[in-house]
């Protein structure tokens, strides 16, 4: 009977061994899961924020564009406007010229 509880203890002690290297396993697994998780999450910061920064890049791109392309738009309505009263100008000159000749 010592020895059937001897036994009994040791199969014990020997599955409580089991289940501790069992669960050190589950808790390494665990960890290794977490540092793999906190590593994607870190690329997906850097990621996104490479994204943020090339977003940034392009807009500032467009509104100097958007601003060199009204500028080209404000200098051709300025040289149409300067050649439209040109324009006016020579007529006024013309009908005053002719208003003069019909006075005489």
């Amino acid at each position: 009977m010592r020895w059937g509880v001897f036994f009994l203890i040791c199969i014990g002690f020997v599955a409580f061994l089991v289940g501790v290297r069992a669960e050190q396993k589950r808790e390494i697994q665990s960890h290794q899961w977490a540092r793999q998780m906190a590593e994607y999450c870190e690329n997906l910061a850097d990621s996104f924020e490479r994204l943020e920064s090339h977003h940034k890049a392009l807009a500032k791109q467009y509104r100097q564009a958007k601003q060199r392309r009204l500028a080209e738009l404000h200098e051709r309505l300025a040289s149409e406007h300067d050649r439209v009263a040109d324009g006016l100008n020579e007529l006024r000159k013309a009908y005053e010229q002719l208003a003069k000749e019909l006075r005489r």
